[in-house]
């Protein structure tokens, strides 16, 4: 096993020859370079800064913009990746070790505010209200005031990236966790401890996975801040509200086919809440499976989670919406 930090997180690469690993812990430090909303000079931020100009993008730049856009897509806008100014404006203008938190509450006491009650459908804006792409040129063109934030879609998109690299070099079995996005790929039995969102030291269900797969938790409990008139805030914003996500989910843990997928639906089932997000899976995404925790730590079954659990701590806690 291998361990870097990079993209403000903690790298874990398994079954690796060192070869490999060199290659891949380049690779991610290359991606943080190129696509963090925070580093000035990076590729992405020069794109934010061309606004309303054709931005003349790298292959990597230009596929990560693109499968995000798909996204906003089969979402309706709930996975919302223009979302940098609003995260500007809620005060995360910075690397999250950097930010003046001034010790947010994280107990579970702290999530007990009432829920905003945002609309559960509505008519996503067009696509090209924020960008137009241009396959043949590999140009980016982003609306006026319209700015990029990839955020923890970049990690676990480019970790499922290095991971195909590696199949298509020969390396049958592997996996990388990118600070709990975790891609795995070949035919071997893995335990996969999801943790206890308040007491991470702790877990609340075992995955048992023997094939390729990707899985993504995410969470409000984590990168909290406090906001300029002293409120709680989180990175997780409704594209509905453009306030912190308060559904009466606290955590979601997705696996699906691909890393990028599973990173999409976490946060997005996170925003439509347990009951919609239940349905909505069981409509779009009937191969992936969900573990959602709500702010009491009963836990939201959606999807195929029960084929994939190994074990289930508490198992009164856990409740099954059958729609």
């Amino acid at each position: 096993m291998k361990h870097f930090k990079a993209m403000n997180t903690d790298f874990y690469l398994y079954g690796l020859p060192a070869e490999s690993e060199t290659q891949a812990e380049k690779y991610f430090r290359s991606v943080e370079s190129q696509l963090s909303r925070f580093r000035p000079a990076s590729e992405l931020s020069r794109l934010n800064q061309a606004s309303g100009r054709a931005f003349a993008a790298s292959p990597l730049l230009f596929q990560a913009v693109s499968e995000a856009a798909r996204y906003y897509r089969e979402t309706d806008g709930v996975f919302n990746p223009f979302m940098g100014r609003a995260l500007e404006n809620a005060g995360y203008r910075e690397s999250f070790e950097l930010l003046d938190k001034q010790a947010p509450d994280t107990s579970a006491s702290a999530f007990s505010a009432t829920h905003i009650q945002a609309p559960e459908t509505r008519t996503p804006l067009p696509l090209d209200t924020y960008l137009e792409l241009d396959l043949e040129l590999r140009n980016i063109t982003l609306q006026p005031g319209i700015s990029l934030d990839l955020g923890g879609f970049a990690k676990g998109w480019s970790a499922e990236q290095m991971a195909e690299k590696l199949a298509n070099r020969g390396i049958r079995q592997g996996a990388i966790d990118a600070g709990g996005d975790i891609i795995i790929w070949g035919e071997a039995q893995r335990l996969i401890d999801i943790a206890h969102p308040y007491q991470p030291v702790e877990n609340i269900a075992t995955l048992s996975i023997s094939t390729g797969a990707g899985i993504a938790t995410s969470s409000r409990v984590k990168r909290r801040w406090k906001g300029p008139g002293g409120e709680e805030m989180h990175h997780i914003l409704d594209p509905r509200t453009l306030k912190p996500c308060t559904s009466d989910l606290i955590q979601v843990t997705a696996i699906c086919p691909s890393l990028g997928q599973a990173e999409v639906l976490a946060k997005t089932f996170l925003i439509l809440g347990g009951t919609r997000g239940v349905s909505w899976v069981k409509e779009q995404h009937p191969d992936c499976a969900v573990i959602a925790v709500r702010e009491d730590c009963s836990i939201v079954l959606g999807g195929m989670a029960e084929f994939y659990l190994a074990d289930m701590k508490g198992e009164e806690r856990y409740v099954q919406l059958v729609q």
